[in-house]
């Protein structure tokens, strides 16, 4: 769906056209002013649409990745036995104590934790995980840093406190990219590979045979 949205200024300009050959002769008043912003909202709204389907996609990215990890631990253990609960740190703590794996010491596993902060902070606006993608993350806020710098000049090292993540399911506030988005979608694919390699590996995993009452 998203590249149906990348030409939003094109579809924004024919909006002011579009306005302008209908005002002309009418006597709208200023019927220049009033086309332009008739197709800045446009931009505007489309601008946003697009936003908030990247926001969401990368927070159901990370939720589809904890849900799938949850299933195939209790599907490799042929009894239904495994985590219960799906979140991915309960998960992490059921293949250590089970397996002996430390899932967070795969090379992949900084970056899915980094997607667990967006995820959060999609859901949740602001708090400790928007604190902490600011750190790791600062261009996701890049229209914060443009506010700070409109009213405050050059900005500081620290964040404008006054400025918080408040609507992010509305595609304002936090910005994931096209390219960020991939990235994550890279970083789940390896993530899973690099788990099952490891497990793939740990004989006790596979070979464990099934219990009399299975």
């Amino acid at each position: 769906m998203l590249p149906r949205f990348d030409n939003n200024e094109e579809r924004a300009t024919a909006a002011y056209n579009e306005f302008l050959q209908g005002a002309v002769g009418k006597g709208f008043g200023d019927v220049s002013a009033d086309a332009f912003e008739h197709g800045y909202d446009t931009f505007d709204a489309l601008d946003s649409i697009r936003q908030t389907m990247l926001n969401l996609l990368a927070a159901g990215l990370y939720h589809a990745l904890e849900q799938q990890l949850a299933r195939a631990c209790r599907l490799c253990q042929r009894r239904g036995e495994g985590p219960t609960q799906s979140a991915l740190a309960s998960v992490a703590v059921w293949i250590l104590e089970n397996e002996g794996i430390d899932p967070s010491l795969l090379p992949s596993f900084a970056r899915v934790d980094e997607l667990r902060l967006v995820a959060n902070a999609v859901k949740h606006a602001e708090g400790n995980s928007a604190v902490k993608l600011r750190q790791l993350r600062p261009e996701l806020f890049v229209e914060y840093q443009n506010a700070v710098k409109d009213a405050a000049g050059p900005l500081d090292a620290q964040w404008h406190p006054r400025l918080s993540v408040e609507e992010p399911l509305a595609g304002e506030d936090l910005h994931v990219s096209p390219g960020l988005l991939r990235e994550y979608c890279m970083a789940a694919t390896l993530f899973l590979g690099e788990l099952a390699d490891q497990l793939d590996a740990c004989a006790q995993f596979w070979g464990r045979a099934p219990s009399p009452d299975a």
